[in-house]
């Protein structure tokens, strides 16, 4: 019955749309991390993370495909599920116009070396930029940073793949002062039997009151079951500051259901009395079944307060989780 009713469901959203194709996914990850690091507080931490995924498109008899999607995320950090993205696009020979809460073209020119989740090649493994007071410190990172103006209303183009080449701009303007901007572009093909991706973007703040400004730049190459990448970039923000971060990292296939990655990141504040972050991990994705993955990390970091080196702050974590994809 509840089959029923929810194909009723759908088909009611739809009505009117021709041919529309309607897809409903999500996931839900639970996990537990152990840090031990010169802090007094204890950071050892149970989380999840769940979300829904309801999209559909249709294509017109000349070619043109057009849809929309909208992404719920929720956690136990988060008292309720809350609406994460939502956009819509048009796309065909001309490429993709994106318009919505999307991430833009900055995001998606990134290179992400060795990545795995739990691994320091993700936001997964999370952030421990803090001295051994709890204090964040200023103008360090895990890896470059992208997407500044996150998940603003936007409008985004996205050029067809051209010889391997391929390019995107996007424009948010949410009313205060000028409008934010990013531009990216990548290729992709093959030397000598090698894959190879490169990519770079820009981002660009109009506001008085946020003056940050991103650039990163990455290669990826691709042989067999091995994979090799890097990825730097910087930041700037007034003058506080002028960050310059490098991510290495290396991923290899062992089989269908078991991945490796080794990465190490190094992060400098480059102002008087600058802060710094380094960090090396490595990191084991097992797919359990289809849909279900053990996911494993571990990675040492050393965090160095420029203005205060007594409150200098090192230590390990190890991150378990198990999600479920559907």
């Amino acid at each position: 019955m509840r089959k029923i009713l929810l194909a009723s469901t759908a088909l009611v959203a739809v009505a009117g749309v021709s041919h529309a194709d309607v897809s409903i996914s999500g996931a839900y990850e639970f996990g537990y991390q152990s840090v031990s690091d010169d802090q007094t507080s204890d950071l050892d931490d149970m989380y999840d993370d769940h979300e829904i995924h309801v999209s559909f498109s249709s294509t017109t008899d000349s070619g043109l495909t057009f849809g929309a999607k909208t992404e719920m995320e929720g956690s136990a950090d988060v008292a309720t599920t809350h609406n994460d993205e939502s956009s819509m696009y048009i796309s065909g020979d001309f490429g993709k116009f994106e318009l919505g809460q999307n991430d833009g073209a900055g995001p998606t020119f990134v290179t992400f070396p060795g990545y795995g989740s739990n691994s320091i090649g993700s936001y997964d493994i999370g952030s421990h930029q803090n001295n051994s007071a709890g204090t964040a410190l200023t103008g360090v990172y895990p890896f470059p940073q992208y997407g500044r103006d996150g998940d603003n209303n936007k409008i985004s183009y996205f050029s067809p793949n051209m010889g391997g080449f391929s390019f995107g701009y996007s424009y948010s303007d949410e009313g205060t002062d000028d409008a934010d901007t990013a531009a990216g572009l990548s290729w992709s093909g093959d030397m000598s039997g090698v894959g190879v991706t490169v990519t770079a973007m820009m981002e660009e703040s109009g506001e008085s009151t946020d003056t940050t400004e991103n650039s990163a730049y990455g290669i990826t190459l691709t042989s067999g079951s091995i994979d090799f990448g890097i990825s730097t970039g910087t930041t700037q923000t007034g003058a506080t500051i002028d960050a310059t971060t490098t991510v290495y990292g290396l991923g290899y296939n062992v089989s269908d259901s078991v991945r490796l990655t080794v990465a190490a990141s190094q992060s400098d504040n480059d102002v008087t009395n600058g802060d710094e972050f380094s960090q090396q991990g490595v990191g084991v994705n097992y797919t359990i079944a289809p849909g279900l993955g053990l996911h494993v990390g571990l990675s040492s970091f050393e965090a160095t307060d420029g203005g205060s080196t007594s409150l200098n702050n090192d230590g390990t974590v190890i991150r378990t989780s198990i999600k479920m994809s559907f």
